[in-house]
């Protein structure tokens, strides 16, 4: 899902890491060298029965937002989608009708303009494009919605009850979208299934490259964009855009675990105006953290007593330490953001209406949720949220706009999804020290008579032990995420993540001195469980639990600083290998020499 993009998102993923020190995360696009021969402004109309408590979507092959409509009853009611006045656009070739929950603020699914052979009821090809050259009003007349029902009660579609002239949608082969009896293959599993082509889509080119002029003298040429891989685009033809598709490319790998999903190509050679907005669309992932001391905070599926993930303890920690991150939109096609808006749609704990943010001092907007702060600022918009369903919890699903206004006046808007949200965090069950500079030793930090248990129901649980010639072994459980929306309910062992030491501070009083931050040296990549699981009590290694070796003093190598002794706390932080948020337990460890 493009979280980048979450993501999962009408948004390119950029892995943030918040509070660690990385600088501006702010998203830019190189100036436009080539302009639009003939802005215009279009009009969709239709009569949309079934929709009550949605909002469509009208977005462009970017993942712009060029209009938005909600409905507030289920009989026929006229919609009007009207695109900006400033700036105008090109054309709507490769837009698409979306439709988003209005009180789950989830996505729905999308609206098919037409079909391959005489009845939708039959069809294995839909369509869900404008043509480039579809007329400037167009109307689709009458539009009806089916919920998918079963296991995927947020999703569904919609579809015009006659099947548009070809002169308003794209019907090209590249353009099409795959279907069981009318129905996109996407639906009902928000695009996690794998499609029929997908082991193929990147050899046999079923594709659309968008060219982009070469800017004068290029160092190294002009390039292409690939318009499938935009955030408005479909790369594995399922229905789905890539901006709610959490599995982009149809192998049945979740983007979060994949760290070959597709990507669009969106700078420097991305010069003409539609390309310029996709480099600008917005991201968006949610930081988790246990922070407390003796583990007091930390939850897992295999917790027990308070440590247990159940509703109630998931409803405290998420108001207590979940974080929603933003990264703000500073340019747009060569021009500077003066104004940067966040609305949610539908989304209940977020505004619902447009709340202006400014980045904070690590360059993203940071929302505090269950504070209600932004960047540890109240804000107005941004109230104070608690959790009483697991319904009102943020969701990877739940859809965000970023509104932005240029120094000219113009105003765009973006819309993405966080793809996937942590809900309980890598929870120790013991460690183990032994020394580097032995030869390499198979018959030591096996078994588990080998570590030293963590005891959850001590009173005081004594720091961690490492000198700078040992390698820390870690064993714990994986940290999960509830199922999404078509899975079969319950919490999902995450697998393929990376695990990062996270090291704020160097030991107290010691040489070393300054910011350390993430130590990408020792990232332990886990290859044991590449795919994420359905979680179950019964369930033993290596579904449930995985090991990370450390070698700590690479972290001081990284940083070319020495190796220096004292107290110091160290976060296990856990992060995607595709686009997504990160969860963290943090560590209490004794430097030694």
């Amino acid at each position: 899902m493009r979280i980048r993009p979450f993501h999962k998102i009408l948004a390119i993923v950029i892995l943030l890491a918040a509070g660690v020190g990385l600088g501006s995360t702010s998203v830019s696009a190189s100036k436009p060298l080539a302009t639009c021969t003939a802005n215009k402004k279009y009009t969709v109309k239709a009569s949309i029965a079934g929709a009550r408590n949605k909002t469509v979507l009208l977005v462009a092959k970017t993942g712009r937002v060029l209009a938005s409509q909600k409905v507030t009853k289920d009989s026929a009611t006229n919609v009007s989608l009207g695109t900006p006045s400033t700036p105008k656009i090109c054309s709507l070739a490769g837009a698409t009708l979306q439709l988003v929950s209005s009180t789950t603020g989830d996505y729905f699914g999308p609206i098919l303009l037409g079909w391959s052979g005489p009845s939708r009821a039959t069809a294995k090809t839909v369509y869900t494009k404008f043509k480039s050259g579809a007329a400037t009003t167009i109307d689709l007349k009458k539009i009806a919605l089916v919920n998918n029902g079963a296991n995927s009660t947020k999703q569904g579609y919609g579809y015009t009850e006659q099947n548009t002239a070809s002169t308003t949608i794209d019907t090209a082969t590249a353009s099409a979208t795959k279907a069981l009896k009318g129905k996109p293959k996407g639906v009902g599993n928000y695009g996690k299934a794998k499609t029929a082509s997908a082991s193929s889509l990147f050899v046999t080119g079923n594709r659309s490259p968008m060219p982009s002029p070469p800017p004068p003298n290029p160092p190294g040429g002009g390039g292409a964009v690939d318009v499938d891989d935009l955030d408005g685009g479909d790369a594995d033809d399922d229905g789905i855009p890539n901006a709610f598709d959490v599995n982009d490319d149809g192998d049945l790998i979740v983007d979060s675990a994949d760290p070959t999903t597709p990507e669009a190509n969106v700078s420097g050679s991305a010069t003409d105006p539609a390309t310029c907005e996709a480099a600008a669309s917005f991201h968006i992932f949610t930081n988790y953290k246990a922070t407390v001391p003796n583990f007091a905070d930390t939850l897992n599926f295999y917790g027990t007593g308070s440590h247990e993930a159940t509703d109630e303890h998931i409803f405290t920690q998420v108001a207590e330490s979940m974080s929603m991150v933003f990264s703000p939109i500073t340019q747009v096609c060569g021009e500077d953001v003066e104004k940067m808006e966040i609305k949610g749609v539908g989304v209940a704990y977020a505004p619902a209406v447009y709340a202006e943010v400014t980045a904070g001092g690590t360059g993203d907007i940071q929302w505090q949720i269950g504070k209600g702060t932004v960047n540890d600022v109240v804000t107005a918009g941004f109230s104070a949220q608690t959790f009483t369903t697991q319904a009102s919890l943020p969701s990877g699903q739940d859809t965000f706009i970023q509104r932005v206004t240029t120094e000219s006046g113009k105003i765009y808007e973006f819309t993405a999804t966080a793809g996937f949200v942590f809900v309980t965090h890598p929870m120790l069950q013991g460690y183990c020290v032994k020394t580097t500079t032995d030869p390499p030793d198979t018959t030591y930090c096996v078994t588990s008579s080998d570590f030293t248990q963590i005891d959850y129901a001590a009173s005081s649980i004594p720091t961690i032990s490492v000198g700078s010639t040992q390698t820390l072994v870690l064993r714990m459980y994986r940290p999960q995420r509830f199922a999404i929306d078509g899975e079969t309910p319950g919490f999902y062992n995450l697998g393929g993540f990376k695990y990062t030491p996270d090291m704020p501070n160097p030991p107290s009083g010691g040489a070393a001195g300054g910011n350390f931050g993430k130590c990408d040296a020792a990232t332990y990549t886990d290859g044991e469980m590449k795919t994420d699981t359905l979680a179950k009590s019964s369930d033993s290694a290596p579904t449930s639990t995985l090991q990370a070796s450390w070698d700590l003093q690479d972290c001081f190598d990284e940083r070319s600083k020495p190796w220096s002794t004292g107290t110091v706390t160290i976060d296990i932080q856990v992060e995607p290998s595709g686009p997504g948020g990160n969860s963290a337990q943090k560590l209490f460890l004794t430097l030694t020499s």
